[in-house]
Protein backbone atom coordinates (compact mmCIF):
# COMPACT_ATOMS: atom_id res chain seq x y z
CA UNK A 1 0.00 0.00 0.00
CA UNK A 2 1.19 3.50 -0.72
CA UNK A 3 1.53 6.04 2.08
CA UNK A 4 -1.35 8.01 0.55
CA UNK A 5 -3.63 4.94 0.66
CA UNK A 6 -2.60 4.18 4.23
CA UNK A 7 -3.29 7.77 5.28
CA UNK A 8 -6.72 7.69 3.57
CA UNK A 9 -7.60 4.48 5.40
CA UNK A 10 -6.36 5.85 8.74
CA UNK A 11 -8.37 9.07 8.37
CA UNK A 12 -11.49 7.13 7.34
CA UNK A 13 -11.20 4.84 10.36
CA UNK A 14 -10.67 7.77 12.73
CA UNK A 15 -13.63 9.67 11.28
CA UNK A 16 -15.96 6.65 11.41
CA UNK A 17 -14.66 4.91 14.56
CA UNK A 18 -18.04 5.34 16.28
CA UNK A 19 -19.67 3.23 13.58
CA UNK A 20 -19.53 -0.48 12.85
CA UNK A 21 -16.56 -0.73 10.48
CA UNK A 22 -15.59 -3.57 8.19
CA UNK A 23 -12.82 -3.94 5.66
CA UNK A 24 -15.53 -4.11 3.01
CA UNK A 25 -16.90 -0.70 3.97
CA UNK A 26 -13.42 0.83 4.03
CA UNK A 27 -12.44 -0.83 0.76
CA UNK A 28 -15.41 0.80 -0.97
CA UNK A 29 -14.16 4.18 0.17
CA UNK A 30 -10.56 3.73 -0.99
CA UNK A 31 -11.33 1.48 -3.98
CA UNK A 32 -9.02 -1.34 -2.90
CA UNK A 33 -9.76 -4.98 -2.12
CA UNK A 34 -10.56 -5.86 1.51
CA UNK A 35 -7.78 -8.48 1.62
CA UNK A 36 -5.21 -6.04 0.27
CA UNK A 37 -6.30 -3.45 2.84
CA UNK A 38 -6.23 -5.90 5.74
CA UNK A 39 -2.71 -7.06 4.91
CA UNK A 40 -1.33 -3.59 4.20
CA UNK A 41 -2.89 -2.02 7.28
CA UNK A 42 -1.67 -4.79 9.55
CA UNK A 43 1.86 -4.56 8.14
CA UNK A 44 1.93 -0.78 8.50
CA UNK A 45 0.31 -0.34 11.92
CA UNK A 46 0.90 -3.75 13.48
CA UNK A 47 -2.68 -4.08 14.66
CA UNK A 48 -6.07 -5.30 13.53
CA UNK A 49 -8.92 -3.06 12.44
CA UNK A 50 -10.88 -3.81 15.62
CA UNK A 51 -7.92 -2.87 17.82
CA UNK A 52 -7.37 0.37 15.89
CA UNK A 53 -11.05 1.30 16.21
CA UNK A 54 -10.98 0.46 19.92
CA UNK A 55 -7.89 2.68 20.39
CA UNK A 56 -9.64 5.63 18.73
CA UNK A 57 -12.77 5.04 20.81
CA UNK A 58 -10.79 4.92 24.04
CA UNK A 59 -8.94 8.13 23.17
CA UNK A 60 -12.24 9.87 22.52
CA UNK A 61 -13.74 8.46 25.74
CA UNK A 62 -10.73 9.69 27.73
CA UNK A 63 -11.23 13.20 26.35
CA UNK A 64 -14.91 13.10 27.26
CA UNK A 65 -14.26 11.70 30.73
CA UNK A 66 -11.84 14.51 31.51
CA UNK A 67 -13.68 17.42 29.94
CA UNK A 68 -17.38 16.69 30.49
CA UNK A 69 -19.61 15.54 33.32
CA UNK A 70 -21.52 13.24 30.95
CA UNK A 71 -22.56 9.90 32.44
CA UNK A 72 -20.15 7.04 31.70
CA UNK A 73 -22.89 5.02 30.01
CA UNK A 74 -23.63 7.94 27.69
CA UNK A 75 -19.93 8.33 26.89
CA UNK A 76 -19.74 4.63 26.04
CA UNK A 77 -22.70 4.99 23.72
CA UNK A 78 -21.32 8.17 22.15
CA UNK A 79 -18.02 6.49 21.23
CA UNK A 80 -19.86 3.55 19.69
CA UNK A 81 -19.90 0.95 22.45
CA UNK A 82 -23.47 0.11 23.45
CA UNK A 83 -22.60 -2.17 26.39
CA UNK A 84 -21.30 -0.23 29.41
CA UNK A 85 -19.69 -3.30 31.02
CA UNK A 86 -17.76 -4.02 27.81
CA UNK A 87 -16.80 -0.35 27.58
CA UNK A 88 -15.46 -0.40 31.13
CA UNK A 89 -13.48 -3.57 30.40
CA UNK A 90 -11.95 -2.08 27.25
CA UNK A 91 -11.21 1.22 28.98
CA UNK A 92 -9.51 -0.53 31.90
CA UNK A 93 -7.35 -2.54 29.49
CA UNK A 94 -6.46 0.63 27.59
CA UNK A 95 -5.77 2.98 30.52
CA UNK A 96 -5.05 0.68 33.45
CA UNK A 97 -7.98 2.06 35.43
CA UNK A 98 -11.75 2.16 35.37
CA UNK A 99 -13.49 5.03 33.59
CA UNK A 100 -14.65 6.39 36.96
CA UNK A 101 -11.15 6.29 38.47
CA UNK A 102 -9.73 7.88 35.31
CA UNK A 103 -12.25 10.72 35.54
CA UNK A 104 -11.56 11.25 39.22
CA UNK A 105 -7.82 11.45 38.58
CA UNK A 106 -7.80 13.58 35.41
CA UNK A 107 -11.05 15.58 35.29
CA UNK A 108 -10.63 19.26 34.57
CA UNK A 109 -12.87 22.00 33.23
CA UNK A 110 -10.41 23.51 30.76
CA UNK A 111 -8.84 21.59 27.83
CA UNK A 112 -5.68 23.64 28.37
CA UNK A 113 -5.20 21.93 31.74
CA UNK A 114 -5.73 18.39 30.49
CA UNK A 115 -3.18 16.02 32.08
CA UNK A 116 -3.40 13.05 29.71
Amino acid sequence: MSMMEIEMVYRFIRKHAREELTWEKISEYVSLSPDYLRKGFSECYGMTLSRCVREFRMEEAAKMLTTTSERIGMIADTVGIRNQAYFSKCFREWSGMSPRAFREKYYCLDDEELII
